[in-house]
């Protein structure tokens, strides 16, 4: 009896988690995965379940999960303040407050991933030649540019959601048909889904995000993984504001330097050569 009831148990289990997972088909001859149901709780869940949950790192697809990662955190940061908005106590984030907290929440998205960390630096570099990091204001601009994007792909999907009554996988895949065709592609083969992630760097976003050429309405909450400091100064200013010192005490001394060298312009030029030279960096 026992042993049954634990079988049971375990089916119930099983069935539960089931219910909780985004399920999904695997299309023959594609790398990826098709989404009917959406309710992972985690970035990193979702990201698996869209992309295959055995399937490794795919360098050609680093600008697609960076968008993805990327309008995660902003919506995130849109939700935290939403309820800072709602809280009188609380004060409203200064612009360089919410690119840093902007870019911190980047950085934890990205760490629910099953990617290893050398495969995450990738996804958040400016480019793969210089291989240089985002940063908060490149990582800002260029989210506003992904919710714009993301404005041009609904409107032609939603056309193509409207033709024929096509399920959201069928419209997507039509999408994916038509830029194949009009890429000029001779192939034999019908264009995978990883083709349409590369052609088009938002289409991974709206497949996670979107339902009927919309914000999905079922998504789950959007919460920070982790808290996030929110700096009280801009990064670097005490920095810059000691460099800026640094460089009125030194144009003073030129000053004095000046007056005592007087006519000879080699003399002034040894009588400095020893001193320092400020740089002042305006951030």
């Amino acid at each position: 009896f026992f042993a049954i009831f634990n079988v049971k148990a375990t089916r119930e289990q099983s069935e539960t988690k089931r219910k909780n997972l985004l399920h999904y088909s695997t299309t023959i001859g594609t790398a990826t995965s098709r989404i009917t149901k959406l309710t992972m709780a985690t970035f990193g869940e979702r990201l698996s379940s869209v992309l295959g949950t055995n399937a490794g790192y795919d360098p050609s697809l680093r600008r697609s999960i960076q968008n993805a990662v990327l309008f995660e955190a902003k919506r995130i940061i849109d939700h935290m303040e939403a309820q800072r908005a709602a809280d009188d106590s609380l004060e409203h984030l200064r612009a360089f407050q919410r690119k840093h907290v902007f870019w911190e929440l980047a950085k934890q998205v990205l760490d629910t991933t099953h990617l290893q960390p050398e495969e995450r630096a990738q996804v958040l570099w400016r480019k793969m030649t210089t291989k240089e990091p985002l940063g908060p204001e490149t990582a800002w601009k260029r989210v506003r540019t992904i919710e714009k994007e993301l404005e041009s792909l609904t409107d032609a999907i939603r056309p193509l959601l409207q033709a024929g009554g096509r399920s959201e996988e069928q419209a997507v895949d039509e999408y994916i048909a038509q830029a194949f065709e009009a890429s000029n592609k001779a192939s034999h083969r019908a264009p995978t889904r990883v083709w349409g992630y590369t052609h088009n760097h938002c289409l991974l976003c709206y497949v996670m995000y979107f339902k009927n050429a919309r914000m999905d309405p079922d998504l789950p909450p959007a919460t920070a993984p982790r808290d996030v400091d929110i700096p009280r100064e801009r990064p670097g200013y005490r920095a810059s504001a000691a460099a800026a010192a640094a460089a009125v005490d030194f144009s003073k001394r030129m000053q004095t330097v000046d007056s005592a060298v007087g006519l000879n312009s080699a003399a002034f030029h040894a009588a400095t050569a020893d001193s320092a030279v400020v740089v002042v960096v305006v951030v």
